[in-house]
């Protein structure tokens, strides 16, 4: 459950880092 939650997490951060990049566009 952890390991899920965290996966999730960093799965929402690399999205998250992908918006701001293309905003940076």
């Amino acid at each position: 459950m952890t390991l899920a939650l965290k996966m999730h997490a960093t799965q929402d951060a690399k999205i998250q880092a992908a918006k701001e990049d293309i905003a940076k566009l």
